[in-house]
């Protein structure tokens, strides 16, 4: 009787265990479900907050544009008549920023300069959680360290975004656009032209990272691109 009594004793007590493991585990997946669909919704907030900056910018950036076609074709004339002369037309620094700052990003041959020199702590497609996966790159740095423009663009925004902490991103023209996250501070306003290599941002920790570090990423038309083949080598 007393060999029962402690065989049923074990039982609850494994019964417990199991009943505890299974408990936790629930509460796991639970809370790993209340992540995804954050990291879901964090998305689709800086998505509308593009969408959003890029109607406000709308205008101005059709009258940019036309612009900078009509200033092509006078440059073109330029040139034409200055190999008449024999001699070289040099572009005006005002012609080679509205060209530089609407052309796009052109082809990713590694023509552009790092936001930020530091470890890749996480690369472009590496599975985030669950079926997401990152959109771009998370570059360790030093805090304070400053974050510079990949190009010559626009700021089409400059605010805090949650899960993105501190957000610049700076439009190039043709649909083209990168994503500065996680500063510490920002330097530029909305609107700023900036030119390729100027500082625009502090590297911090304000997108909840525990370790300081800059999100970077590359928009065209409005898809994610693997930033890498942009960059030069490290």
């Amino acid at each position: 009787l007393n060999e029962k009594k402690d065989q049923q004793q074990k039982w609850e007590t494994a019964r417990t265990a199991r009943k505890q493991t299974l408990t936790s585990l629930e509460k796991s997946l639970q809370k790993d479900q209340q992540s995804l669909t954050e990291l879901k919704s964090n998305e689709r907030r800086l998505r509308n907050k593009i969408a959003n900056a890029e109607r406000r910018a709308k205008a101005r950036a059709k009258k940019e544009a036309q612009e900078a076609a009509r200033m092509r074709e006078q440059i073109k004339a330029k040139k034409q008549q200055a190999e008449k002369t024999g001699s070289q037309y040099t572009l005006s620094e005002n012609e080679r920023s509205l060209m530089a700052r609407t052309g796009g990003l052109g082809p990713p041959k590694g023509q552009t300069i790092w936001p930020v020199r530091g470890e890749i702590r996480h690369r472009f497609g590496e599975a985030l959680q669950g079926e997401l996966r990152w959109k771009g790159m998370v570059i360790a740095a030093t805090e304070g360290r400053e974050v510079r423009a990949i190009a010559y663009g626009r700021v089409l925004l400059a605010d805090w975004l949650q899960g993105y902490g501190l957000m610049v991103v700076v439009e190039h023209g043709r649909g083209d656009m990168s994503l500065y996250g996680y500063n510490q501070s920002i330097l530029v306003n909305v609107g700023d032209e900036v030119k390729a290599g100027q500082a625009i941002a502090l590297v911090g920790t304000s997108g909840g990272q525990g370790q300081p570090s800059l999100y970077f990423e590359i928009r065209r038309q409005g898809q994610a691109m693997n930033p890498q083949p942009w960059l030069d080598t490290p």
